[in-house]
């Protein structure tokens, strides 16, 4: 029994990706990272994460310095993905870390 008129079957079929069902699957096999504890239990993630911390480095990204004693600070997040390689291999693991700018100040 479905709960609507128009069950999503009728419309949406698997058929014309079947040769793409090996690369569907391999995406099911990397865990990513909910969080950077967990990110850094493991070291594929952790290796993203450092070269992410470095590239901001490089590319004098921000300056470590106290916050101001009247201004809020913006909270962050890192982002985790898995690039894949046009055959469906693992190109590689991809950290981000970025900024909640949308955050009330």
């Amino acid at each position: 029994m479905s709960c609507t008129k128009h069950p999503i079957s009728n419309y949406l079929t698997y058929a014309k990706i079947s040769k793409h069902r090996a690369f569907i699957a391999l995406t099911d096999e990397v865990k990513v990272p909910t969080n950077i504890q967990h990110a850094l239990e493991n070291p594929k993630w952790k290796e993203a994460v450092l070269e992410e911390m470095k590239a901001l480095v490089d590319n004098q990204t921000w300056d470590i310095v106290e916050p101001p004693k009247d201004k809020k600070i913006l909270d962050c997040k890192w982002i985790f993905t898995v690039k894949y390689n046009v055959d469906g291999k693992i190109d590689r693991y991809k950290a981000r870390l970025v900024a909640q700018g949308f955050t009330n100040i």
